[in-house]
């Protein structure tokens, strides 16, 4: 009984234990810059291409910290220069299609606005071997006083008007940039600085990270549905005398939530099955009674949205609980065997191995 105890605790409190471990997988999922030579290149790029004068004057990368100095000198349109990272071998890219947010600390020694830069690699646009032309998408990060931390969402990088323009294809054309097809990470010089000043920038720290935050909505509406569906559970269904079912119809249930609901009949029956599955007596026509749902349309439904009998139905349900009493607590087998709604230890034996292909304990004890 103490156990049982324990395990109505947890389940109780397993929301907030979830909610815990999102706050965790924020700083444990996550993609650093690193130096290391086996994964990434730097590199460094200027006007000089467009008949432009700007030289960075130094560029070197150490313990994951990169620094670059340079000075703007007039040639090109718009002098400019800047540095980067990207993988190592050619065809590989950097996977960042399942972050948030960047984190980064940077300083400059003049500089107040730094223009952050995302290549995206884009299907039949891109040349796989020269990597041009790249989807740019950019942020310019204002730099404040005092300050070298910044974090900022993903979602506030955008592809540049000029970019369009100069590779004739429009936003309609282009659509969702695919950050799973990341080629490089450059940070390129101040926009405010002008020419023949010297500037310094060091980037010292580049993550990308989960923001948990931004799916609280739906953390919030998944513990409304759990207590609700406990409270269901624990004092609704006073037949059941052993520890809580929170979701013995695994399978069924995934492929019901799936479902548009539209059909009542199937939710309730579905709803009743799930709660009365214990009673050893439960048959088609005690279903019908207690639901309203025609003896021919539980067999129906079953078989239509499960492929399954009324009967095959049912022992999945006894049986899925029967797999997670024996795991998960000490009862013996035969009160396990009625406690989910069999007449008699040896047909639950004789079911239960021609199902699962073993016997009670060798499930049990984990022995084939």
């Amino acid at each position: 009984m103490r156990n049982f105890k324990i395990i109505r605790l947890i389940i109780v409190l397993l929301p907030l234990l979830i909610g815990s471990g999102i706050f965790v997988l924020r700083y444990s999922s996550k993609f650093t810059f690193s130096n290391d030579p086996k994964q990434f290149n730097s590199f460094s790029y200027s006007d000089l291409t467009q008949g432009g004068k700007t030289q960075i004057e130094r560029f070197p990368t150490v313990d994951q910290v990169m620094i670059y100095e340079y000075t703007l000198r007039s040639g090109a349109p718009f002098p400019y220069c800047g540095v980067g990272i990207g993988p190592k071998a050619p065809e590989r890219y950097f996977n960042l299609a399942t972050y948030d947010e960047i984190e980064i600390d940077i300083l400059a020694s003049r500089g107040k606005r730094i223009s952050i830069q995302i290549g995206v690699f884009v299907e039949g646009l891109t040349n796989p071997e020269t990597n041009s032309p790249l989807r740019f998408l950019m942020y310019d990060l204002d730099l404040k006083t005092g300050q070298s931390h910044y974090t900022i969402p993903l979602d506030l990088f955008v592809t540049p008007t000029w970019w369009y323009n100069e590779n004739h294809i429009t936003v309609e054309q282009l659509g969702k940039a695919d950050f799973n097809l990341v080629k490089s990470i450059n940070f390129q010089n101040c926009q405010l600085i002008g020419l023949d000043k010297s500037d310094m920038v060091t980037v010292k720290t580049l993550i990308f990270k989960k923001d948990p935050w931004k799916h609280w909505p739906y953390f919030l509406a998944g513990c409304v549905i759990y207590y609700i569906s406990l409270f269901i559970i624990f004092y609704k269904k006073p037949k059941v005398t052993i520890s809580p079912v929170v979701n013995t119809k695994i399978s069924f249930q995934e492929k019901l939530q799936l479902q548009n609901h539209s059909d009542k009949d199937l939710e309730k029956l579905i709803t009743y099955l799930g709660s009365h599955y214990q009673d050893t007596e439960l048959s088609i026509p005690i279903v019908q009674k207690d639901t309203g749902v025609s003896e021919s349309k539980i067999s129906t439904l079953l078989k239509s949205e499960f492929g399954t009998t009324f009967k095959q139905y049912l022992t999945e349900i006894r049986l899925n609980e029967a797999k997670r009493l024996l795991k998960e607590t000490d009862l013996q087998i035969s009160e396990i065997a009625y406690a989910v709604g069999f007449g008699n230890v040896s047909h639950f034996n004789r079911v239960f191995k021609a199902e699962v292909n073993q016997s009670p304990s060798a499930f049990r004890s984990g022995t084939a």
